[in-house]
């Protein structure tokens, strides 16, 4: 058999926990374990082998926010503060006081970190030069979501009724009209989740009506194609104590042009598939398989499919071990590899 020559995959994630003099100690350390410090590696499988490096040490704290700049050389990481970092420093730098937690998303350009602001009463948006970490805040009552428009300039965000764009060069603020607000939730673009804050974990709130019209994409790097699938079950809208209504998941990939591709139907019932990554030139994809408990609610398995779009037909399944926690925060995607070199 011919060997398939496929492109560089990449993910970011937890990795084995080390001591003080960077030793591996073993499995994943618990929190109260002060001798292990938890680290964040970026792994990448290129020539049919995995290689990995150490990004960050990251002491105990797991289970926070935290995201990679576009061109791969900035790090956001909100736990009890707001924390960022250049790639290769393996240090984290403070953007905020204690207790000022952020949701963020890095501009397309890598230039701005945009946050808005979790557990305050008063909310506000800030905005964070690269690399300098200067810091411009807004004050609002309605910055719930916050994105990006494609330019690096703008940014918008809300409540999910109030909508609002911020230049940030001017710092000038205006209220969107009915027809802008509504781009937010169909424009091409705009549902870029690589322009928006959206949680891995749940849907985009803005697109989950529970009526089954949502849908959950993934883009290319160069945002010309783009991998889309409806959520596998969804609950009535007025009648949230009924059991949920599963359906069959349809996979399909669509380029810019209105060029579009079935790639996959599940039927499998406890199946979530979630779309992944698509390669700028659309040939490739990848998918997220979940398999759920019998409550639906946490997974008991997890792989990744990377599929051949013009064959329609799946190349190679990833699994991972659990310990590892792989692919909770940068899944696995079309990359470049290593990121210190």
């Amino acid at each position: 058999m011919v060997e398939v020559s496929i492109p560089t995959l990449q993910m970011i994630d937890f990795g084995p926990p080390v001591d003080k003099r960077g030793k591996p100690t073993g499995p994943i350390a618990v929190e109260s374990d002060r001798r292990s410090w938890a680290t964040i590696r970026n792994y990448w499988y290129a020539q049919n082998e995995w290689h990995h490096e150490l990004l960050f040490y990251i002491g105990n704290m797991f289970d926070y926010l935290m995201g990679i700049s576009p061109n791969y050389r900035y790090w956001w990481h909100s736990a009890h503060r707001l924390y960022y970092a250049r790639i290769g420093e393996k240090k984290y730098r403070p953007l905020t006081d204690d207790w000022e937690r952020y949701k963020c998303v890095f501009s397309p350009d890598s230039r701005y970190l945009a946050g808005v602001a979790i557990g305050v009463s008063d909310r506000n948006v800030s905005v964070f030069e690269m690399p300098s970490g200067r810091r411009r805040n807004l004050q609002s009552p309605h910055a719930k979501f916050i994105g990006w428009y494609p330019d690096s300039r703008r940014l918008w965000f809300g409540d999910g009724k109030h909508w609002y764009q911020l230049e940030v060069v001017s710092w000038q603020v205006r209220k969107l009209n009915r027809t802008e607000a509504s781009a937010l939730q169909q424009d091409w673009d705009l549902l870029n989740p690589r322009l928006r804050y959206v949680d891995q974990k749940v849907l985009d709130p803005l697109l989950e009506p529970y009526d089954g019209a949502c849908r959950r994409y993934a883009y290319s790097r160069n945002g010309q194609v783009r991998i889309g699938a409806f959520p596998c079950w969804w609950i009535p809208r007025f009648e949230q104590a009924q059991p949920i209504v599963w359906r069959p998941q349809t996979v399909w990939v669509e380029w810019r042009n209105g060029k579009r591709v079935r790639l996959w139907q599940n039927r499998e019932q406890g199946i979530m598939v979630t779309p992944s990554d698509v390669s700028d030139d659309g040939r490739w994809a990848i998918v997220e398989v979940a398999r759920m408990d019998e409550n639906l609610v946490n997974v008991v398995e997890r792989e990744w499919v990377l599929f051949s779009v013009a064959a329609r037909r799946i190349v190679r399944r990833f699994r991972f071990s659990k310990e590892l926690q792989f692919g909770h925060i940068v899944p696995l995607h079309f990359g470049i590899g290593s990121v210190l070199q």
